[in-house]
Parts: C-alpha cells; structure tokens; sequence
C-alpha cells in the first residue's frame, strides 16, 4: 500500500481524506457525529443539460447528474454524521433553490440563504445570472453563531474551458467555501464534502486547519482533487490487490 492510501473507506480520523465512491452509499458508513459542518454541491439536474456546448464538451466521460429528487433522502442520511449544532451548506441556482431550501428545512433547521457573487456571467437567456446560492441550516439549535459575517460572498467562479484537464466542471472557488466555514468552525474540527467534485472545500480546510473527508463517484473528480494535497481512500477490490 502507497503513502497516499488509508486503510478502511469509514476511517475519517485522517486530515484530509478522499474517497472515490458513491456518495449515496458512502454517507452511510460514515460514524455518528463524526463532523461539525457539511458543503453539498449536488450534482443537480437543470433545464439546459442536453444543450450542445462549451459546458457539455468540458465534462469529464465518468461525470454526470443526478434527479433533484433525491436530495431530501440524501440530506436525511447525512445528518446522523453530523454532531448536533452542526452546519450544513448546500449549494443551489434560482430552478432548484425552492425545492433544496425545503430539503433543508425537512433535514435541517434552516437558518439563512448565502448569496454567492461570482463576479463572472454566467449562462442564460433571460438576463444571465451572476450569483448562485448556499442554502444554511444547522442540526437543531446551535451556538455556532456568524454575527460578523455578511450573507454576500464574492468570489470569482473559476474559468471552465473546453478540451483543459485543468479546468473541471461546476468547480467552486476555494476562497468562498473558506469564508464561509471560518466564521463557524474551530482549528482541528472536520467538514464533510460529498460530491466533492475537485475538492475547493479540501483547499478551504487546509487553510483553515480543518480535518477534511471527500467523496465522489467521477475519477476525473478524485485525481483533480489529489492535487490539493489530499490521501486517496482505495475501494475494496484495489485495496486487497495492493495489500498482497
């Protein structure tokens, strides 16, 4: 076994660990109140998705969406690894940010709507949006209080080019997932990112001296999210290979 492998799949006791699996599944074996705070940016279907273009041509082969209806379920499995006062954030647009804010509010209890300014146009037809959303909520009550922060973060969407390897699909800036985890979280506490995607939020935790744990189904996701600096958590059939 390499360096850069641990042991079991479960095992989060690591600082920053990445798990290439289903992130479905994966929730499920994580341990009961084993996190302070959450970031899902989840793989949500919309209304343009089978329009040719630059965004189709830049998707990884092994990169894909995932039916919006099944975010309440997911946010039901997550919460059990999440200590309660926790945070969670949840990524939305102005389609889906009803349906994800009542996710929230069944699994959560909701708190605030963040405003992400992505100082970047985006796509569109009817005015081009140049915000997203990051839906609060926390389990039950909490005193992780974020008095001195705003709900406006800026941050500049990253360049998505067709036919780059170093550019990756719906890719958030580290820089926003740091300032908004600082205000609510301490040096040594662990923050989950299911659909990690490239990892902004392994970046952010670094920074911040976070304990980090990711996962995603797409290798193109996990291979981009090694470079920062992150231990790859290898699936079964490998790991028994590598172990003889």
């Amino acid at each position: 076994m390499t360096d850069d492998t641990v042991q079991s799949a479960s095992d989060i006791e690591r600082e920053r660990v990445l798990e290439r699996a289903d992130a479905f599944e994966a929730v499920r074996g994580l341990k009961a109140d084993s996190a302070q705070a959450a970031v899902v940016d989840y793989p949500w279907t919309f209304a343009n998705e089978t329009r040719p273009g630059a965004a189709e041509k830049s998707r990884p082969d092994d990169w894909q969406m995932v039916s919006n209806d099944r975010l309440p379920a997911f946010l039901e499995a997550l919460r059990p690894a999440l200590e309660p006062g926790s945070w969670v954030f949840v990524f939305a647009d102005d389609d889906v940010l009803p349906a994800f804010r009542r996710a929230v509010e069944e699994a959560f209890t909701f708190r605030k709507t963040l405003i992400w300014d992505c100082e970047r146009i985006g796509l569109g037809h009817y005015y081009r949006s140049e915000h997203g959303y990051l839906v609060g909520g926390t389990v039950g009550e909490t005193d992780r209080y974020a008095q001195s922060t705003g709900t406006v973060f800026e941050a500049v969407e990253p360049a998505r080019q067709p036919g780059r390897a170093d550019t990756y699909p719906t890719e958030k800036p580290a820089s926003l997932l740091r300032d908004v985890l600082e205000p609510v979280l301490s040096p040594g506490e662990r923050v989950l990112e299911p659909f990690c995607g490239s990892a902004p939020t392994l970046e952010a935790a670094r920074d911040l001296g976070l304990h980090y744990w990711g996962v995603d189904v797409s290798e193109a996701a996990i291979e981009r999210a090694r470079r920062r600096g992150g231990q790859t958590v290898l699936p079964d059939a490998e790991r028994g290979e590598s172990d003889s």
